[in-house]
């Protein structure tokens, strides 16, 4: 049993059915995105239904959500897989995200097919912020995925290939990785899973979690 994969599954039940519904979140992937989005934005619902972009069209950009204080600008791009399993983020769609979505939003790039409306109407929004900060900004790509390796090794060498293109260019880019059991410890308050391997205690298998107070539970397989 994949604990941290049921976990999500139980917490994206709780989402609120109107605002599923009002985004186009109709699968437990796009669930999964609107639940991320909502749980790193604190954004309440009529935020979440205008920067949750998941859905035909976005090119990996899932969401976004801007952090605009009297000193800087920042602004998180998410891009996530839900899945059981343990595969990362597929290459193609980095590259469908660097080539199509990030050289839109940022760059400008008018070729790109089949366009998201809510990631233009945001693109105009995002605009007008860099030009009111100059220089003084940070844009930050989210990878989040349930399994344990966000990305490969090749979807990590083009991003960062990527990020270094951006930054010959003034524009400060940076990403993050978000796995499995960090998803795990955002959900979860009390507990943080240690260890993938389940233990042996009196005949029976089970999984070892470790709380942040110091005490332990022990789930079964």
């Amino acid at each position: 049993m994949n604990l941290i994969y049921e976990l999500v599954k139980s917490e994206i039940r709780k989402l609120d059915k109107g605002l599923c519904k009002a985004t186009g979140a109709t699968d437990e992937g796009k669930k999964f995105s609107l639940l991320m989005l909502k749980k790193l934005s604190g954004y309440k619902n009529s935020k979440l239904k205008e920067f949750y972009c998941d859905g035909g069209g976005d090119h990996q950009i899932d969401g976004i959500y801007i952090v605009d204080d009297s000193d800087e600008l920042q602004i998180n791009i998410i891009s996530c897989v839900f899945r059981s399993n343990e595969k990362p983020i597929e290459d193609k769609d980095v590259s469908d995200l660097i080539n199509n979505g990030l050289n839109y939003l940022l760059l400008g790039e008018e070729n790109v097919p089949d366009l998201n409306e809510r990631v233009r109407n945001i693109k105009n929004e995002i605009d007008e912020l860099r030009r009111d900060y100059e220089e003084k900004y940070l844009i930050t790509v989210k990878f989040i995925s349930t399994a344990e390796t966000v990305l490969s090794p090749n979807g990590e060498s083009a991003f960062l290939k990527y990020q270094s293109e951006l930054q010959s260019k003034n524009i400060n880019l940076e990403f993050e990785k978000i796995n499995n059991k960090q998803i795990s410890a955002l959900f979860s308050s009390r507990t943080v899973l240690k260890t993938p391997m389940p233990i042996k205690l009196s005949g029976k298998s089970y999984y070892l979690l470790a709380g942040k107070e110091g005490f332990v539970c022990r789930l079964p397989v």
